[in-house]
């Protein structure tokens, strides 16, 4: 199911919808969001989000204008469960010209197979700080790029991607999200916050 935040000058921004019933908010294997303030989510969108990860149901976070600390989420309970601390503050993007995408380290599932010939390149990111539990998986330029953690009682998987998908570059040079194998991680990304990958122990990782 695809929500878009809905702008009114009549009524309050919202989502356009939200399954405000927990059994059919739960039967959800994954959930993106993707530049959803604060706003849009409102106190319940909020607390039913984070129940749902405390019942261990995956996230994964977009970079964006909107997101993070363009969310408004710093210091809510929802934001607590990301593995990342977000400013509190709109203008919460670095600039890194020139930023090559690259492994930190081995061994992650979603990682396999993939090309790097092409650096995948980044312009803009988010300044965030990686909590103790999390794990920065890619980085740019010495930023975190994506971090992942575990969080509640059912070990709820949570991706943060802080890239944002904006900028222009110079010839023969390749934006992240026009990388080739992009769109191949993302898809094992998935898999991974579902849980769907079973080759990987996260508590007993060696990367």
């Amino acid at each position: 199911d695809r929500e878009f935040t809905s702008y009114s000058s009549n009524w309050q921004t919202r989502l356009s919808g939200f399954p405000y019933d927990y059994d059919k908010l739960l039967s959800y294997d994954m959930i993106i969001l993707g530049g959803v303030k604060q706003v849009s989510l409102g106190n319940i969108c909020q607390e039913m989000l984070g129940d749902y990860l405390k019942a261990g149901g995956g996230m994964i976070v977009l970079g964006g204008p909107m997101a993070y600390g363009g969310s408004k989420l710093k210091g809510t309970p929802l934001a607590e469960m990301f593995p990342v601390t977000m400013e509190d503050t709109p203008f919460d993007l670095a600039k890194i010209p020139g930023a090559i995408v690259k492994p930190t380290q081995a061994g992650a599932p979603f990682l396999e197979d993939l090309n790097w010939d092409q650096k995948p390149r980044i312009l803009y990111i988010h300044r965030v700080k990686v909590k103790p539990w999390g794990k920065v998986v890619l980085e740019a330029n010495g930023h975190p790029f994506l971090v992942t953690g575990e969080v509640g009682p059912q070990k709820a998987r949570v991706v943060c991607i802080l890239g944002v998908p904006m900028g222009s570059f110079g010839k023969g040079k390749t934006p992240f999200w026009e990388w080739n194998d992009w769109k191949y991680l993302l898809r094992q990304l998935n898999w991974w916050v579902m849980k769907q990958d079973y080759r990987f122990d996260y508590q007993n990782h060696l990367w």
